[in-house]
């Protein structure tokens, strides 16, 4: 049972962890919204966000790979060094969410950008018809 405990403390401190760095990448869906209005702005958008992913995932691996990480999780965090080792192990198998978290931003929220610029050209057309004599 002590094993399950400190896999479930490890794999809850890793996630906590890799979230808060993801944080960073959540203005991405602003960008997808406001910015997006053909290809080419998504896929400056789409490249932007990938640069900014791969340095979040770059932080992940040397914190999962070095001393660093140790540092932070059994200094600061406290926990026994078996926890740590299975934290660092975590965060390496984690360390992909932060691409995968931000392609998905950027694709749904440029696609309900798509939809709510026809859907204002549509609203926006039917009331001047509207108002036409």
């Amino acid at each position: 049972a002590a094993d399950v405990v400190e896999t479930l403390a490890s794999f809850g401190l890793a996630y906590v962890l890799v979230k808060f760095f993801v944080g960073v990448l959540g203005e991405v869906r602003q960008a997808g919204l406001v910015l997006v209005h053909d290809r080419p702005s998504y896929y400056k958008i789409l490249i932007c966000t990938l640069v900014g992913a791969s340095s979040v995932v770059v932080l992940l691996i040397i914190i999962a790979e070095t001393k660093l990480g140790v540092l932070l999780i059994q200094e600061l965090h406290g926990v026994t060094p078996s926890v740590s080792k299975l934290t660092t192990s975590a965060i390496a198998y984690l360390s992909v969410y932060p691409l995968i978290d931000a392609i998905v931003r950027v694709k749904i929220h440029a696609e309900l950008s798509s939809v709510a610029h026809m859907s204002t050209v549509l609203v926006s057309c039917w009331h001047t018809v509207e108002v036409a004599p």
